[in-house]
């Protein structure tokens, strides 16, 4: 039996197919920046926007794999470089310095031309931008109070001094959770991602 959430979901799906056709990034050198607004953010080196972007992957931010960093061009020879990702609906998506996207349409790179036009929605035009992606990073690491303990051996002689296994599993959104051993710590990070991803 389909429910209405189902079929709402399918009907979905099934726009975003159609509309979200072959990359309109493919076999294009350049993007041609004829209209930029304001919130489109350039890197003078190819370096430095793979460095700006990955700050924002070690917050969690923008960790798609479909971001390409790109070669730009003005109407002046300077190049610069732009980071962009594929939307939703198949748009084009050019990154602002904070991470957040700008909205626009690449056509298509003609022959003789030094790149592919981006044309930025009115929306765009007007300033608006869409957030940043999020996504939950967890890693695990060393309890920073950690302590030693004495342990003897199994046959009850005299053991030794040991530190203590406890450690700390962390993620990009604060969440914090204190465990006895790594694995437990791994366990939790699991548990968190699942119970976000739900």
């Amino acid at each position: 039996m389909t429910t209405t959430t189902d079929a709402t979901a399918n009907a979905l799906a099934a726009l975003r197919a159609k509309l979200t056709g072959p990359d309109p990034r493919d076999g294009i050198t350049a993007v041609a920046l004829l209209r930029r607004t304001r919130q489109v953010a350039t890197w003078s080196t190819k370096r430095d926007a793979e460095t700006t972007l990955r700050d924002l992957r070690l917050r969690g931010l923008n960790v798609d794999k479909d971001i390409r960093i790109q070669r730009a061009v003005y109407t002046q020879p300077f190049q610069p470089w732009v980071v962009t990702r594929l939307g939703e609906f198949g748009e084009t998506l050019l990154m602002a310095k904070d991470g957040s996207w700008v909205a626009g349409q690449l056509l298509p790179q003609r022959e003789g031309e030094r790149g592919g036009v981006w044309l930025p929605y009115e929306s765009a035009e007007r300033g608006e931008t869409i957030p940043a992606t999020f996504t939950h990073l967890t890693r695990t690491a060393p309890y920073y109070a950690r302590a030693e303990r004495y342990r003897t051996k199994s046959n009850g002689s005299c053991g030794r001094y040991v530190r203590d296994d406890d450690s700390v599993a962390l993620c990009t959104c604060g969440w914090t959770e204190l465990a006895y051993t790594r694995p437990e710590a791994q366990a939790a990070a699991r548990a968190h991602r699942m119970a976000v991803a739900a």
